[in-house]
């Protein structure tokens, strides 16, 4: 089994933080796996999308409310 972390954020903040906060998120993500669960680190693969993947229309100087945004920041698990 294997399983791919991949982290989004919303699109709020610079395109370059946000990539970088999804990275973070996903390593984090990976960690916990490894440390708390006991996952074998080579069973894990990351990825960071950044506000790359936006799930509804939350995008660049669109005005939402904060829940359509905390939608938006999230952590997937693919397990092949």
């Amino acid at each position: 089994v294997n399983i791919l972390v991949s982290s989004h954020t919303d699109s709020r903040g610079s395109y370059a933080y946000n990539m970088d906060l999804s990275l973070r998120r996903s390593k984090s993500c990976i960690n916990y796996l490894v440390q708390k669960l006991g996952v074998k680190g080579s069973r894990l693969n990351k990825i960071a999308y950044g506000e790359f993947l936006i799930e509804n229309g939350c995008i660049d100087d669109i005005e939402c409310i904060e829940k359509l945004h905390r939608f938006n920041r999230r952590t997937d698990f693919v397990i092949k």
